[in-house]
């Protein structure tokens, strides 16, 4: 039931960003989307699949199930997996590395009088911003496929700086929905 996980994951909007974002703006089984409970009636963890990416939404001290996330792994179901770090030291699964992650939210929304210079991206623009960004985050994929789906969905925007016809600065924004959206 949608809108009794999106109730649960409101508990801490900012760390279940993602999973909120995924589950409001796609179908639970959408084929980019898996959504799977603890327990079908008083549920206390929602993991989230959403490109083979995991998300664990739990309150602190909330019991995850390692074997869980290791048949998903070992299904080649997920690529990794995040979420609250309190709750991710007890389940490192062998061959999985962690690596600290910091959430930033903003104190304030401060509307500019110009946007001078910022473009914003469209699809013809996708395959440009994606291999500018591949220069400088090497460790990440060109999915264009990704930016096209989520352009055309209205759950991702991009906006750039070019200099001399090349773009100099960028980033997007994904995850959107009517909570938040996160700035990459």
């Amino acid at each position: 039931d949608k809108e009794r996980i999106i109730k649960f994951l409101e508990f801490d909007k900012s760390m279940n960003l993602f999973a909120l974002g995924d589950i409001i703006n796609y179908d639970i089984d959408h084929d980019i989307l898996d959504v799977y409970l603890d327990n079908e009636l008083d549920f206390k963890v929602v993991y989230t699949i959403y490109r083979k990416h995991l998300v664990i939404s739990a309150k602190k001290g909330t019991r995850i199930d390692k074997e869980f996330i290791k048949q998903l792994s070992e299904n080649g179901k997920i690529v990794d997996y995040n979420g609250d770090g309190d709750l991710i030291d007890t389940c490192i699964l062998e061959g999985f590395k962690k690596r600290k992650c910091y959430l930033l939210s903003l104190k304030e929304v401060v509307e500019l009088d110009s946007y001078e210079g910022v473009e914003v991206g469209k699809k013809e623009s996708i395959e440009e911003f994606v291999k500018s960004t591949y220069q400088v985050f090497t460790d990440t994929t060109m999915d264009f496929s990704s930016y096209y789906d989520e352009l055309d969905k209205g759950v991702k925007k991009i906006y750039f700086i070019k200099e001399d016809n090349k773009i100099v600065s960028g980033c997007t924004t994904t995850a959107e929905n009517k909570y938040s959206a996160m700035i990459v």
